[in-house]
């Protein structure tokens, strides 16, 4: 699955189009880098691998649920993807019809998961700080996609940003 992910992702990134904006600002590159790189710091911060079978089970459940929905999400947004905000399109099908930002939903699931797999305290830090990431990503992104693209303020207006179940934060 997760290099089924990564393809998908390479080929969106080959095939995309030009994004009619793009966000300069060097804080939210920071905060999209910051985003995309803490989860790689689990392995190097944890105390090793877990050392339940149960807690592996779980882990391995959750990480393959995450990696579909991050799947789907992907192919969902398809060639609009980008680390950095920029402006192409609003996409409010598949899992966008019930969260704006489920691929950040989905790589925070992913994460859980990496969690469970490793033991300490260290890597609940890490996805704390990354749900800390994700969050202001996504208010940037929406900061730019509101102001560029016709339709993004209702579609806002209607969807949920992350979780179902909070609202239209």
């Amino acid at each position: 699955l997760t290099m089924a992910f990564y393809l998908l992702l390479v080929a969106a990134y080959l095939r995309r189009a030009p994004s009619t904006r793009t966000d300069r600002q060097w804080s939210s590159w920071a905060v999209a880098l910051a985003g995309t790189a803490a989860p790689f710091a689990i392995p190097i911060v944890s105390g090793g691998p877990a050392t339940s079978t149960v807690r592996e089970m779980i882990s391995a459940g959750v990480l393959a649920v995450g990696l579909v929905a991050m799947l789907w999400a992907l192919g969902a947004l398809g060639t609009n993807i980008s680390v950095v905000p920029q402006a192409r399109e609003v996409v409010t099908h598949g899992p966008y019809a019930i969260v704006r930002h489920p691929l950040y939903a989905a790589e925070l699931l992913n994460v859980v998961g990496l969690c469970l797999g490793h033991s300490g305290p260290w890597p609940w830090a890490v996805l704390a700080a990354l749900a800390l990431f994700q969050v202001a990503r996504a208010r940037r992104e929406e900061t730019l996609l509101t102001s560029e693209l016709p339709g993004y303020a209702e579609y806002k207006s209607r969807t949920p940003m992350l979780v179902p179940a909070l609202g239209r934060s």
